[in-house]
């Protein structure tokens, strides 16, 4: 009889020992999408002849930025070369350029869309404009004019 319940009782905490614990389990992180759009245009009418040989170049270009440690990976990025000023389209007919991005936390992380403008003149007079935003907390759409 003390065989009996001595093997039961190793049975018993063998079979106990056994179970698994559900542990931790972490739930996933909620994402969500974010766009950027630039839209892009000539700031004036560039048609006087004051412009002749006014070229400009454009860099666009959309990071993800980590609040945390403020680590920066570029999502896309494009350029149009220099090239004359006129050839960008007029304020009154801008052209878009939408970028979505998903999988980005919203608590941890945030989108950030740049551009830079790099004017020469016909005297070959370099002049440098850029801007940068963010998308924050609940944007979910980021709008960055850019005028020429």
């Amino acid at each position: 009889m003390k065989m009996i319940l001595f093997v039961a009782a190793m049975a018993t905490l063998t079979a106990v020992s056994c179970t698994k614990d559900p542990g931790y389990r972490p739930y996933p992180t909620p994402t969500v999408a974010k766009s950027v759009q630039f839209s892009i245009h000539q700031q004036q009418d560039y048609s006087a002849v004051q412009y002749n040989g006014l070229h400009a170049e454009l860099k666009l270009a959309v990071s993800k930025f980590k609040k945390a440690d403020g680590e920066t990976i570029v999502l896309w990025d494009s350029a149009v070369p220099m090239q004359s000023i006129r050839n960008f389209p007029p304020s009154h007919i801008p052209q878009m350029v939408i970028k979505s991005f998903g999988g980005i936390n919203d608590y941890t992380e945030t989108v950030q869309a740049s551009f830079s403008i790099l004017y020469k003149n016909a005297l070959n007079e370099v002049r440098a404009f850029g801007m940068n935003d963010f998308a924050g907390f609940g944007v979910s759409t980021l709008t960055l004019p850019v005028r020429l």
